[in-house]
């Protein structure tokens, strides 16, 4: 339960990019059910990472999926469950899009409207998803992360429920 709190949060820091007309393909969905926790990152250092998956709703360190980034986060500042997560190939790169019910949309909203330009991660099952810089609030229940790779993008979307594509 308290990854799934981390995945929250990352999904909403990564809601950087909006999904707004762009391209679709390569589309698998699932109904997701992972409550993700939303935590504040104090500190990260890329290298390999050998945290042990957070238990408990208290600061420590994390992993990303990937274990190549260690993670130093706060507790949880609260938890989402997404109600769909679909995997894109958008412009702006490989994509997960996730998007939640409206009792989660008002928590991201309330959330992220504090946290403009800090940088938030989303745990799920004691590991990081995904850990953006809020840039605004979110407002339209709808987040997508961008990532650097497909292989990341499919990591993120299968840790959520979404089938890969890659």
């Amino acid at each position: 339960m308290r990854t799934q709190h981390v995945v929250r949060t990352a999904l909403l820091l990564t809601a950087v990019s909006l999904a707004s007309g762009c391209g679709i393909a390569n589309v698998q969905a699932n109904p997701a059910s992972y409550p993700l926790d939303l935590r504040l990152v104090t500190s990260s250092t890329r290298g390999p990472c050998n945290a042990p998956p957070l238990t408990a709703d208290v600061a420590g360190s994390a992993c990303d999926l990937a274990g190549s980034t260690t993670y130093v986060l706060g507790p949880p500042l609260d938890t989402v469950t997404p109600r769909s997560v679909v995997r894109q190939t958008q412009a702006a790169g490989p994509s997960v899009v996730v998007t939640f019910g409206p009792t989660d949309t008002t928590t991201l909203h309330a959330l992220t409207a504090g946290q403009v330009n800090k940088q938030v991660a989303m745990v799920l099952d004691g590991k990081v998803v995904a850990a953006p810089v809020i840039k605004a609030p979110i407002t339209n229940g709808s987040v997508t992360f961008t990532f650097p790779t497909a292989a990341q993008a499919d990591d993120a979307a299968g840790a959520l429920g979404a089938t890969s594509t890659r």
